[in-house]
């Protein structure tokens, strides 16, 4: 893979992006307790998703750059990636407790909220002693979380999403490793990270 096209995939696919992707999926794929709802209130509630988790914490990224807490906005080194990941961990546990407190009757939205929050806090643990991969960890969630929701919601067709998932998490293991921003090691324990908290939050919770 060239590295302008790594780059484009490593910012368009950015791990900050997939509780939004993640949202949009479910909100507008199934299940039946989420399609029931008007149009409208489902996009105002992945607006909320994509500035909660994606924009404010971006813009706080900025922030800690312009002052020099952060040399790099890309985060190559270990050291920078505590505040991003305490400010992602924050965004979607805030989240959480929003859709907790405001629609408790669709207990699908806090929970996958509660999922990504248990990967990222596992992600920042980790990144104390060890490189993890916050893009593996970030689409492989996606495809456990959609695993997960396909067994518990078989009325749900979420194969194509799945599939789609799958091939993504492909191309941006492929666009990491062609920009030396990880090891296949850090990629593969990004991945294992994501996968089985996705998957298996998402099973206990809803």
């Amino acid at each position: 893979m060239s590295e302008p096209l790594a780059q484009f995939v490593s910012v368009v696919m950015h791990p900050s992006l997939m509780g939004t992707y993640l949202a949009a999926l479910v909100l507008f794929n199934g299940p039946a307790e989420l399609l029931q709802y008007a149009d409208s209130l489902r996009v105002m509630l992945l607006g909320l998703v994509f500035i909660t988790t994606f924009l404010m914490p971006a813009m706080m990224l900025v922030f800690l750059h312009q002052i020099g807490i952060i040399k790099d906005l890309t985060l190559p080194e270990r050291k920078d990636r505590f505040l991003p990941f305490l400010i992602s961990l924050v965004s979607y546990g805030g989240t959480a407790f929003y859709f907790f407190t405001k629609l408790p009757q669709v207990i699908l939205l806090p929970a996958m909220m509660v999922a990504i929050c248990i990967a990222v806090f596992i992600a920042l643990l980790t990144t104390f002693f060890y490189k993890i991969s916050a893009h593996a960890t970030g689409i492989s969630g996606v495809a456990g979380a959609l695993i997960s929701l396909q067994q518990t919601f078989p009325d749900s067709d979420f194969l194509y999403p799945l599939m789609a998932a799958v091939l993504v998490w492909g191309v941006i293991l492929s666009a990491r490793l062609a920009l030396k921003a990880h090891t296949l090691n850090e990629l593969l324990v990004g991945s294992v990270v994501g996968f089985g908290t996705c998957y298996a939050g998402l099973l206990l919770l809803v």
